[in-house]
C-alpha cells in the first residue's frame, strides 16, 4: 500500500502529465478520439496494473456511459446549450459525434481507475444484481423522460442547462438515497475532495475541447452566467458539471459496483 507521500507525489505526476498534454493537443489542434487516447487512455493503462478491477465493469460502465451521455446530450441539443464537432467521426441523435461516447466511456473508466488508486482500497469487491435494481429503474425512468421530451418537446426553461445540473442532481440523489446501510457522509465527502482535486485536471479537458472548436456553447441566454475569456467562452453551468459528473461517478461505482466503504 502506498502512503500518502507517495500518492500525493502521483497526482501531482497525473495533473503534470494532464497539462502538458493538454497543451500538446491544443497546438495540434486534436480530435475527440486523440483526447480521449491521450488524456484518459494513457493514465488509465498505466493505472490499470496498479489497481484490481472487475473486468465486468467495462460491459456495465459502457452501458451506463451509452445512456448518461445520451441523456445528457439530447437535453443539450434539444435546449442548444452546446454542440459538438468532430468530421472525423459519424453523428447521431441529431448531431452528436460517435466520438463523444466514446470519449464520455473512457474517461468514466479513467474516472473510477483514478478514484480507486488514490481514494479506495485498489481493488473493486463484487456486487450481486439485486443490488443494482433499484439504479436500473432509476436510469430506465429518466430515460423514457428524455425520450418523452426529445420527441415531444412541450417544456421550456428560461435557464435550461440550470435545470438540466437540477435533473442530474435530484438523479443522482434518488440513486444515492435507494442505498441502505451504507455510510452516506463519508462517501460524499470522500466523493467530493475526489472531484475538487480532479478539478484542475477537468479544466484542461475543458479547454483543450473549446480551443480545438470541438465544443463550443451557442446561446449566452440559456446560462446563468459566461465566463468570456481570450478563446473561451465557458458557462458557470459548465464548472459545476464538471465538478459533479466525478462526484456522481465515484459515488454510483461505490454504492453499486464497489463495496460502499
Amino acid at each position: 500500500m502506498y502512503g500518502m507521500k507517495t500518492l500525493s507525489f502521483h497526482f501531482f505526476l497525473l495533473t503534470l502529465y494532464t497539462l502538458c498534454v493538454g497543451s500538446i493537443l491544443m497546438v495540434t489542434n486534436a480530435s475527440f478520439v486523440v483526447m480521449a487516447a491521450l488524456l484518459s487512455g494513457g493514465p488509465l493503462v498505466v493505472l490499470w496494473h496498479r489497481v484490481q478491477l472487475r473486468t465486468q465493469l467495462i460491459p456495465l460502465v459502457a452501458l451506463g456511459t451509452l445512456f448518461a451521455t445520451a441523456l445528457i446530450e439530447l437535453s443539450a441539443y434539444t435546449a442548444g446549450l452546446w454542440y459538438e464537432i468532430d468530421a472525423a467521426t459519424a453523428f447521431v441523435w441529431g448531431g452528436v459525434p460517435v466520438a463523444s461516447y466514446l470519449f464520455s466511456f473512457v474517461h468514466v473508466l479513467y474516472c473510477i481507475i483514478v478514484y480507486e488508486y488514490f481514494f479506495d482500497d485498489k481493488k473493486s469487491s463484487p456486487t450481486t444484481g439485486y443490488q443494482k435494481q433499484g439504479l436500473a429503474l432509476v436510469v430506465l425512468g429518466y430515460t423514457l423522460l428524455a425520450g418523452y421530451l426529445y420527441i415531444k418537446p412541450t417544456l421550456f426553461f428560461e435557464y435550461p442547462f440550470a435545470v438540466l445540473l437540477a435533473a442530474m442532481c435530484s438523479s443522482l440523489a434518488v440513486m444515492i438515497a435507494l442505498k441502505q446501510n451504507v455510510p452516506h457522509i463519508m462517501l460524499m465527502w470522500r466523493a467530493l475532495r475526489f472531484a475538487l482535486l480532479l478539478f484542475p485536471i477537468s479544466l484542461v479537458y475543458e479547454c483543450v475541447m473549446i480551443v480545438n472548436g470541438v465544443r463550443f456553447f451557442a446561446n449566452d441566454h440559456a446560462y446563468l452566467y459566461v465566463f468570456n475569456l481570450p478563446g473561451l467562452s465557458v458557462p458557470i453551468e459548465e464548472l459545476f458539471l464538471i465538478l459533479l459528473i466525478p462526484f456522481g461517478v465515484a459515488m454510483l461505482y461505490e454504492l453499486y459496483f464497489d463495496d460502499g466503504k
